[in-house]
């Protein structure tokens, strides 16, 4: 796996070449890095979930820790006395919401098994559950459901259990506000690097080939010839 400074470093001194009067820094890079790799990566799972209905775990980030909030007034996305987590990371936009690979919580005290392997939630949406309640598939603590809206993860069918936390396992996106060090791991597949670089090289000359905007001083440098004299005839001749 690459690190940060290799890719960043390496994109930053071929623009310099080009453009060696343009000021660059690591972050510029970083941005493209992050939104171009990004799509990159979703477009990589996308393929593989075509090819096999499953995405690898390889590009998987475990939050194995999330606390359960509730609000007691109504804001925004936010409903009152409803059980939810904020989302930790950026998702990756898959349909159905299928960047939360999963989210379960611990029941009871026992160490026997990982918290995956215990009560698992299933995805669902605000009008599907609708449907819930008049079926066998009735939310309960030992069959919860989530569903999203916007960063908010709401759950259904431990409004009266004792859940503090749950895991939860995302498909993330590349966020360059979490990047730490330019020496951490970059997360793109190396076979993507080649395709990376090239459309952030594109895209790099197209941005700094714009002429920056002229600045409106109030001067006006235009000379204009003074209006044409019109010739008449001596009335004396």
């Amino acid at each position: 796996m690459y690190k940060y400074r290799e890719v960043v470093y390496d994109v930053m001194s071929d623009l310099r070449q080009v453009y060696d009067d343009k000021q660059l820094n690591e972050y510029h890079i970083l941005w493209y890095v992050s939104t171009i790799g990004s799509l990159l990566m979703k477009q990589h799972l996308d393929n593989e979930y075509a090819r096999t209905s499953r995405m690898s775990g390889r590009y998987l980030s475990i939050f194995p820790d999330v606390k359960i909030l509730t609000t007691p007034t109504n804001l925004g996305n936010l409903v009152a006395g409803r059980k939810y987590v904020r989302l930790p990371a950026i998702l990756l936009d898959f349909d159905y919401d299928r960047a939360v690979e999963y989210i379960t919580y611990k029941k009871g005290s026992s160490t026997d098994s990982p918290a995956f392997q215990t009560v698992q939630f299933q995805r669902t949406t605000p009008a599907i559950s609708q449907l819930l309640n008049a079926t066998f598939e009735k939310p309960e603590p030992d069959n919860p459901y989530f569903y999203l809206i916007g960063d908010i993860v709401y759950f259904l069918g431990i409004e009266a259990t004792d859940v503090d936390s749950v895991e939860m396992a995302l498909f993330t996106a590349i966020d360059p506000r979490a990047v730490v060090s330019m020496d951490d791991d970059c997360p793109i597949p190396p076979h993507l690097i080649s395709q990376l670089k090239y459309q952030i090289l594109n895209l790099g000359r197209f941005v700094l080939s714009v002429p920056t905007d002229k600045v409106n001083d109030g001067n006006d440098t235009t000379v204009v010839p003074p209006p044409k004299q019109i010739e008449t005839q001596n009335e004396n001749q």
